[in-house]
């Protein structure tokens, strides 16, 4: 029973963990997305600027130069902003891809961790319902109510 206490307790660990895993993967798909809407965002906002370009072509010429060259420094600005965006999502793509086998692994390990769960709580059930019945069989008495704990289970096993 106590070897079965520990495992749970390591179960329970290992449970922890791979949520850890899940909520971190969660956080990065959400950093992806929003470095995504960020870069969509840019890109329109580079595209606006274009159209209004050429909206103002009657402005002065002196005028038309002055804002064209505020406007190459916006757009060499706002290309950095897409390069760094771009690399920051490959960078988190990257890492996404490095830990989905991880992940993978983990909920294969949950997977199992729940199944042997789900057998020791049924082998507990089967326990109880045995010691009920050799209790109502041989007019043993009264029980307290099942579940039983592994110590309560043991002492009338071995009465």
């Amino acid at each position: 029973m106590h070897d079965l206490e520990l495992h749970l307790q390591d179960v329970d660990t290992k449970i922890r963990r791979t949520e850890a895993t899940l909520n971190e993967q969660r956080r990065l798909q959400n950093l992806v997305a929003k470095k995504t809407a960020e870069r969509s965002t840019l890109v329109q906002e580079q595209e606006q600027r274009y159209s209004d370009l050429a909206e103002e072509n009657e402005d002065p010429i002196e005028g038309l130069m002055e804002w064209n060259g505020k406007f190459r420094e916006r757009i060499a600005d706002l290309e950095d902003k897409i390069e760094t965006l771009e690399r920051d999502k490959t960078n988190i793509e990257a890492k996404s891809s490095r830990c989905q086998p991880q992940i993978n692994e983990y909920i294969k390990n949950v997977g199992k961790l729940q199944a042997e769960y789900d057998n020791y709580t049924s082998l507990k059930k089967e326990r109880d319902s045995t010691v009920q019945e050799l209790y109502r069989q041989h007019n043993l008495g009264s029980l307290p109510k099942t579940p039983f704990s592994n110590e309560v289970a043991s002492n009338h096993i071995a009465a």
